[in-house]
């Protein structure tokens, strides 16, 4: 089991991190835009993770809604960011902001679970720190 979900974040992170560079006809927002949806990508396998892997009796019910809890602040300040870019906001403040929400959302991650579910979740929380960097 463990060494199914390890290749299965290996290729998630892969495919994940593909085509990291957003279409050359995109204005700056339009970049922002596309790293940030790559992000929110991210964010939300990290939360189907926790979810399935509840379900499947992987990791533990606690494990599982410290990574909830965490990816719905990391995935509320990604949709912030987009609402911002919408109304006009400073692209630079705008995206900041999202960085540093999401970072803090999930650094304390693991932290915080069992050391089993911390090792699985590594992957899943370095493809969102890597997506951040370039994102910065």
């Amino acid at each position: 089991m463990r060494r199914l979900q390890t290749a299965l974040a290996l290729a998630f992170i892969t495919l994940g991190c593909a085509g990291l560079k957003p279409p050359p006809q995109l204005s700056p927002i339009g970049d922002i835009a596309f790293y940030a949806e790559k992000t929110l990508v991210a964010v939300e396998s990290l939360q189907h993770f926790a979810i399935d892997g509840e379900a499947a009796g992987a990791i533990s019910t606690n494990d599982a809604k410290t990574i909830i809890e965490a990816t719905k602040v990391a995935g509320q300040a990604g949709q912030d960011l987009k609402r911002a870019l919408k109304a006009g906001a400073s692209e630079t403040a705008a995206k900041n902001q999202a960085v540093a929400a999401i970072r803090s959302a999930l650094d304390s991650v693991p932290k915080r679970l069992s050391p089993e579910t911390a090792a699985i979740v590594a992957p899943y929380i370095q493809t969102v720190t890597t997506l951040l960097e370039v994102f910065s």
